[in-house]
């Protein structure tokens, strides 16, 4: 358990770099063409590691590929190119407060796909880490940082969000170990995001060294790593016990933001204090489930 619990803090970790890096390298490339690259420079290193480690029979593996096709359009393909669509818009630490919103969604989708009954501390926490989303949103500063539409960068989350509770709740399907599951995941990502890179211009790396490196660091940490460490825990400790640490991703967000010189306005500060007080009662309530 302690090692599944790892494992989901380090996944959002990564996912915090993602979000406060991923802005200078769509500034130069495609959300679609970042989407692209990652999965692409990442497919080597986590191929590499379940060679070694799983030892698969990919015979076997691929007669599921049905499986790994739909996790890697929604989890993989539909979350980070929404994702960095909305980092276009509005500000990173705003654009992972947002996705607070995904532990509720992980419940409601939990719920009807796999008819596990929210329960009633689960819901209050829910709605307290909703409110802290909302204070944050409706706040001054963003327009600041980021200026560009809130709304658009508000439905791209919720869509991200979407794509990222429907590969949570689907991945106990998964039978295969989670490296080799997610491999072929990333594959079916690259070759999805091939053609929407090249339709975009995403193609071209005649970048800057900053957007480069951010590139780099999203597809090893962010993406490799980060997925490698999700579906570890996911598979441990089940969906909605996993769903809950999301709400880490603001805070790991806010602090490396700040480390880079971002500000923090009042309303981030104290909306992201009722996310994580949210986040306190839903694991209470998930450990008394489990």
């Amino acid at each position: 358990m302690k090692l599944a619990i790892a494992a989901l803090v380090a996944a959002n970790l990564f996912w915090a770099g993602n979000f406060v890096f991923s802005p200078a390298a769509v500034a130069e490339v495609s959300a679609f063409g970042l989407s692209f690259w990652r999965w692409l420079f990442g497919l080597p290193l986590i191929f590499a590691l379940a060679w070694f480690i799983d030892r698969p029979r990919w015979g076997e593996v691929l007669r599921r590929w049905p499986t790994h096709l739909g996790q890697a359009f929604t989890g993989l393909v539909g979350f980070s190119v929404f994702t960095y669509l909305a980092v276009e818009q509005i500000s990173p630490v705003n654009a992972s407060l947002v996705q607070a919103i995904n532990p509720a969604m992980i419940l409601l989708l939990s719920s009807w796909m796999l008819r596990s009954r929210p329960l009633r501390q689960e819901l209050i926490g829910m709605a307290i880490s909703t409110v802290g989303v909302v204070i944050v949103l409706l706040g001054p500063g963003d327009i600041v940082v980021n200026p560009g539409s809130l709304g658009l960068g508000v439905l791209y989350m919720v869509l991200a969000v979407i794509c990222w509770s429907i590969y949570t709740v689907r991945g106990r399907a998964v039978v295969d170990p989670p490296l080799t599951s997610s491999t072929m995941q990333v594959a079916f990502a690259t070759l999805i995001t091939l053609p929407l890179a090249a339709i975009s211009g995403g193609l071209s790396l005649d970048i800057s060294p900053t957007a480069l490196a951010s590139i780099l660091y999203i597809a090893i940490f962010a993406s490799v790593g980060a997925l490698v460490a999700w579906n570890f825990g996911v598979a441990r400790v089940g969906p909605n016990a996993a769903g809950v640490y999301l709400n880490l991703l603001p805070v790991f967000t806010a602090l490396l933001a700040v480390l880079f010189g971002a500000p923090l306005t009042l309303a981030q500060i104290f909306g992201g204090l009722l996310v994580l007080g949210g986040m306190v009662l839903v694991t209470r309530a998930s450990r008394e489930r489990m």
